[in-house]
């Protein structure tokens, strides 16, 4: 392992820390190169915006607020914030994609594969890129820390994902929980039909879920649910904040629980 992979590690294995954060900035100050040392100033900056420094020039807007969350300055204010934030702005600008597409890289890298395979094969590109669904990112503190993706997407490269990023987020946009009396939940079942009372077992590639449904893996770390008598396969809240804030936990603790068997098996092999 590599000083800067080892820095990394402690980075993803220790998100809500500040301080693995700040030694990777001064590493990349000392060792990188010009794109490190923007990363370096993007980190520092944005963790200081993070621990409470406000505007005091009163003309922020909500329209500054990128899509990857990073926020743009009012031009020549000179007060804390906006000095930070230009630092922020100026590094993402030439650099988000490329740190974006790093986080990504286990999913960008399957994508890549398959359409060689189509291509090999005379398929269609654009069927497969209508499979594709968009990924949304959230830079928090210098990494990526929230993904908005597909449960198919998720479930296939959970570990990889969070073994690069220091995960603190994860957002499944295909899936809503459903409403009943008296509240909203998750279903355990086969997507073609709820009464079908099989579990789904392990999640398989190439098996989506959508709705209501969620895979065995995910459903079995849902927490403070109410589970029906008759209905074992359901997992039910009083609201859908509380429903989709569980499912967020699951698979949250999900991904990370994965990224350590992916750190043991390396142990394992470098042992």
């Amino acid at each position: 392992m590599t000083e800067r992979d080892a820095l990394l590690r402690a980075i993803c294995a220790n998100p809500d820390d500040d301080t693995p954060r700040l030694v990777y900035a001064d590493w990349l100050d000392e060792h990188g190169d010009r794109r490190d040392r923007a990363r370096a100033g993007l980190i520092r900056a944005s963790i200081s915006i993070h621990r409470g420094i406000v505007p005091t020039c009163n003309r922020i807007t909500g329209d500054n607020v990128t899509r990857e969350g990073l926020v743009s300055p009012v031009k020549r204010c000179r007060c804390d914030w906006c000095k930070l934030s230009r630092r922020s702005w100026m590094a993402s600008r030439s650099y988000a994609g490329e740190w974006r597409g790093e986080a990504l890289k286990p999913i960008e890298d399957e994508r890549v594969r398959q359409a060689g395979q189509v291509i090999r094969d005379g398929g269609d590109l654009r069927a497969l890129f209508a499979t594709h669904t968009p990924i949304d990112v959230l830079f928090r503190r210098g990494f990526v820390e929230c993904l908005s993706l597909t449960v198919s997407d998720f479930m296939g490269h959970a570990g990889s994902l969070c073994t690069l990023s220091p995960i603190a987020e994860i957002r499944l946009i295909s899936n809503a929980p459903m409403e009943c009396s008296p509240g909203h939940a998750w279903d355990r079942r086969y997507p073609e039909g709820r009464f079908q009372f099989r579990d789904f077992g392990p999640w398989t590639p190439g098996l989506e879920f959508d709705g209501n449904d969620v895979p065995s893996e995910i459903y079995e770390l849902m927490p403070d649910a109410v589970v029906l008598e008759d209905d074992e396969h359901l997992k039910l809240y009083p609201s859908r904040e509380r429903a989709d804030e569980s499912l967020r936990h699951a698979c949250l603790m999900w991904g990370r629980q994965e990224r350590d068997r992916l750190w043991a098996r390396s142990a394992a092999a470098a042992a």
